[in-house]
């Protein structure tokens, strides 16, 4: 297809996207990322949250010093997953490339949304859109307790130092410091997307 074929598209298409709360997918990503090292490793017995919100991108360096990590895909594994997410959202002129932007915290009413104005827009000789299921299935969930640990290092996978029940506690008390480091990590999603200071709802 030439650019000119596929912008058409593009903007007969409804586009969309759900972004998630920038702190919350920090938190997220360190301890996915802890389970991809090496349990038991210099990097699984010594890296810590306060180390990763301080630098995200300096866990490339030190993934690639990690064999598990390493072989797992190492700089690129981390830089893929750190990206802000503005970075996919806009044209190269600087636009929205999307008609619609929905938030992971309230998913089930944004995704509602979307297919409310998919019915809106559906022919006639095409069969109505059906409503969101009741609930989802939590695909990645993560427990705070020891039993979690204990159950990925069962199955060979580390986990993070530190396992803490709501994502708002790891900006508090001695990782206070955090939230300005990922405020400045994540600027553009905070600033474009709406997430301010005050937002860190519930993972």
């Amino acid at each position: 297809m030439s650019e000119e074929e596929l912008s058409k598209m593009w903007r007969d298409y409804l586009v969309v996207s759900f972004v998630r709360n920038p702190y919350q997918r920090a938190v997220s990503l360190y301890r996915m990322v802890l389970r991809a090292v090496q349990q038991g490793g210099a990097l699984h017995r010594g890296y810590r949250w306060d180390t990763f919100c301080a630098d995200a991108g300096g866990f490339g360096d030190e993934c690639m010093q990690d064999p598990k990590c390493k072989q797992r895909g190492g700089k690129r594994y981390t830089y893929t997953h750190l990206q802000p997410q503005l970075d996919c959202m806009l044209t190269e002129g600087g636009g929205w490339a999307l008609d619609y932007i929905g938030r992971v915290e309230h998913l089930r009413e944004d995704l509602q949304e979307v297919l409310d104005e998919l019915e809106r827009r559906r022919a006639p000789d095409v069969p109505p859109i059906r409503p969101v299921a009741s609930g989802f299935e939590v695909v990645n969930a993560h427990s705070c307790n020891a039993s979690e640990t204990e159950r990925l290092a069962r199955i060979g996978m580390a986990s993070a130092r530190e396992q803490y029940c709501r994502p708002e506690q790891y900006y508090q008390g001695r990782h206070a410091a955090c939230f300005a480091h990922m405020q400045r990590q994540y600027a553009s999603d905070v600033r474009q997307l709406g997430f301010g200071p005050p937002d860190t709802a519930s993972m």
